[in-house]
């Protein structure tokens, strides 16, 4: 979006919207003008752009009442608003509302071409990101996965290399990054991907019943066991399981895992004979294991074993670029699930989103977006609608 970017000045002042147009019309890019909000609507509905930059004081009605009006129109329409040295307070609250940077006057020519260049930029990776989005969801299946960050590229890269292997891939990131659905994509880009998914959680069980929910017992394996029972790796046999928090798994069953994955058996709790099982392993942790196999509670020849591939999932802290797609990603599923019409999230929660620091990851933000869309009811996830915690 560089010589073919198209800008809409609007500006009552014929000398300064001259000076605007060929400073950027210098620049390659194609420009038309206005003298009021009410043209500066009409050429909007005619054709599209991809900028516009408004004077503040415009008459009657103001850049203010343009941006709100031009947002409504096409949402993802970037505005620029020039003001004077007394109405930065203003620009400062447009900025809020959805404007994506403001100008003082005297208007800079270099500053201006700088920040031009740096907003059609910003444009044009989001449009690549959203393309993106759509691609990988049509060549990979990753459907449940959003994002366009180089880091999340690499982690749909490496999925679709990995899923249709019989590989054991080990899933690392903090809570709430998205590990099981990377676990799912696996799984379901494997030719096992007919058979089950079994998850388990690790750290949610005790010694004794984490392994007999892995293995399985027979009946008076231990007080308590009437019946026999069958577990998890026989229930996955032809599929998948995913070891959910594999980091806090006790130390005992660590070394009857690493015995599973070795020979492709299992006996379950109270049994002598091995039982054969057929099962692709995927763990995943938030927990260090180099740290912990250094501090002897996670065994090595077992995280060797695991860890035949890592893929490690980033904090959303560390890939805010992808908030306006996660955003519109969640809105679009919440309003389908509640049956809610929103049709949009502004820019402006998406700033103010910008600023937090996530510590839930994903799973926090999904919640945040929920709890807009349950109790939106102007069609539009505003400021407004953002948890009090977040305004």
């Amino acid at each position: 979006m560089t010589a073919a970017s198209r800008i809409l000045i609007v500006e009552d002042d014929e000398a300064h919207a001259e000076a605007l147009r060929l400073a950027l019309e210098t620049e390659g890019h194609e420009t038309e003008t206005a003298v009021s909000v009410d043209a500066a609507l009409d050429r909007l509905r005619a054709r599209s752009f991809d900028l516009v930059i408004t004077d503040l004081m415009l008459g009657e009605r103001d850049g203010l009442d343009l941006l709100a009006e031009a947002r409504r129109l096409d949402p993802e329409l970037s505005v620029f608003l020039i003001t004077g040295h007394g109405s930065v307070e203003t620009a400062v609250r447009a900025m809020r509302e959805g404007a994506a940077d403001y100008l003082t006057k005297p208007v800079n020519i270099v500053e201006l071409r700088t920040r031009v260049a740096r907003e059609l930029e910003k444009r044009r990776l989001s449009e690549d990101n959203r393309a993106l989005r759509r691609e990988l969801e049509a060549r990979y299946g990753l459907e449940g996965m959003v994002g366009g960050s180089p880091a999340m590229v690499q982690v749909f890269e490496l999925v679709r290399q990995a899923g249709p292997t019989d590989a054991t891939v080990l899933i690392l990131g903090e809570s709430g990054t998205g590990k099981e659905l990377v676990a799912r994509s696996l799984h379901r880009l494997s030719a096992r991907s007919r058979r089950r998914f079994v998850a388990i959680n690790c750290a949610a069980l005790s010694e004794t019943l984490i392994e007999s929910e892995l293995f399985g017992h027979v009946k008076g394996a231990f007080t308590g066991a009437h019946a026999a029972k069958e577990g998890k790796f026989a229930y996955a046999d032809g599929g998948t399981l995913f070891l959910d928090e594999i980091g806090d798994m006790p130390l005992p069953t660590q070394a009857k895992l690493l015995r599973v994955l070795e020979d492709r058996t299992v006996v379950p709790v109270g049994a002598n004979e091995e039982r054969p099982v057929d099962v692709r392993i995927l763990a995943a942790t938030n927990r260090d294991l180099e740290e912990r196999v250094r501090a002897g509670r996670f065994r090595e020849d077992l995280y060797w074993r695991l860890a035949v591939l890592a893929i490690e999932l980033p904090p959303l802290r560390e890939r805010l670029e992808d908030l306006p797609l996660l955003a519109d990603h969640f809105r679009r599923e919440f309003a389908e699930r509640h049956g809610k019409e929103v049709e949009r999230v502004d820019d402006a929660v998406v700033g103010r989103l910008r600023e937090h620091d996530w510590p839930g990851n994903v799973r926090e933000f999904r919640n945040v977006i929920e709890t807009m869309v349950v109790l939106d009811q102007d069609g539009v996830l505003g400021l407004d609608d953002l948890p009090r915690g977040l305004r």
